[in-house]
């Protein structure tokens, strides 16, 4: 049984490995669903269980292998999604943003309303407001007046749980569009001036499943952006690991990462 397991581990890691430092998401389904499926910290834990399994075998140069492959992958990670991308300092004139993803709300709205104020954020754009089982969506409402309570003028996508808020004293929302992307992502997409300012906000959410590629969602999404040429900023939810190949072509186009 533990040499069955001990395989199937090294299937695993040597699979997952090939897709998140080769091929990565590419576009035949097999690379891409190994890439969304096995992120590199679930590979660092999968390294850690050979290491466990080797050691009980009595296999300690085994168990030493794993446990190097363990170390390695944690330093990839931490390269990739840490040293390399951490915020610089704020600008003198910087809008400070917060974005995060609600999971329905079950942190209780209690709990979201002292986030918002210790946040104090200029803009705020949320994911998943909400449950699907609330029909009358009291939970979005409730959250839409708490931040026009404030000081923030809100736009909403309701039915796609959607949210953005921006601090009245300083810029103003106008027009919104609501689309799909791709067929694999929700947009809500706002016009806005920010200290006299225009800029486009654009709040996604991609599906989560690995089974989807996100190259028709990105691709769609990157020409929805590039169709005006005012300035504006994407955020959300994409599901999809900072080093995909479908951001490649926003980074060609000079899209940047925010923390980057």
């Amino acid at each position: 049984m533990l040499g069955a397991c001990d395989r199937a581990l090294v299937l695993v890691v040597a699979a997952g490995a090939g897709a998140a430092f080769g091929v990565r998401d590419a576009a035949s389904p097999f690379p891409s669903v190994l890439f969304y499926a096995t992120p590199l910290p679930l590979l660092t834990c999968a390294a850690l269980a050979g290491a466990v399994l080797a050691r009980a075998r009595e296999r300690r140069r085994r168990s030493g292998l794993w446990a190097l492959l363990a170390l390695l992958l944690c330093a990839a990670t931490l390269q990739l999604e840490w040293f390399s991308a951490r915020p610089r300092p704020p600008l003198r004139d910087s809008l400070r943003v917060a974005t995060w993803n609600l999971q329905g709300g079950e942190a209780g709205l209690a709990r979201l309303e002292e986030a918002i104020l210790e946040l104090d954020a200029d803009l705020v754009c949320l994911g998943e407001v909400g449950s699907r089982f609330d029909p009358e969506r009291r939970f979005g409402h409730d959250l839409e007046a708490y931040l026009r309570a404030h000081g923030y003028v809100t736009r909403a996508w309701p039915a796609q749980r959607l949210l953005i808020g921006l601090r009245a004293t300083q810029g103003e929302l106008s027009r919104q569009a609501q689309t799909k992307p791709g067929d694999v992502s929700r947009l809500l997409l706002v016009e806005a001036r920010w200290r006299e300012r225009p800029l486009r906000i654009a709040l996604t959410d991609f599906y989560s499943s690995p089974r989807i590629n996100r190259r028709a969602g990105t691709e769609a999404l990157w020409q929805v952006l590039q169709a005006d040429p005012r300035p504006w900023l994407c955020l959300g939810d994409f599901n999809t690991p900072r080093n995909s190949v479908c951001f490649d072509p926003w980074r060609a186009g000079g899209a940047r990462h925010a923390l980057e």
